[in-house]
């Protein structure tokens, strides 16, 4: 089920410009599917499977990928 929400919240995310839905929404999906595999099987599980170090990795892909999409005004 988790993959299947994570795809789901990228579509949502990447279609917010045509239909409802955005960044804020395809983040709390994305979130509900962490929280999912930490009910599911526990908090040590869903570690393993999203470590502190991809975590920091993706969070400094996220900022060079909104600096580099911004516009200058």
């Amino acid at each position: 089920m988790v993959p299947f929400l994570q795809i789901y919240s990228l579509y949502v995310y990447v279609h917010g410009h045509t239909s409802p839905g955005g960044g804020f929404q395809g983040g709390c999906i994305m979130a509900a599917s962490f929280i999912l595999l930490a009910v599911a099987y526990d908090i040590k599980e869903a570690k393993r499977r999203f470590s502190e170090r991809l975590n920091a990795l993706f969070c400094c892909l996220g900022v060079f990928i909104y600096a580099g999409t911004g516009r200058s005004r």
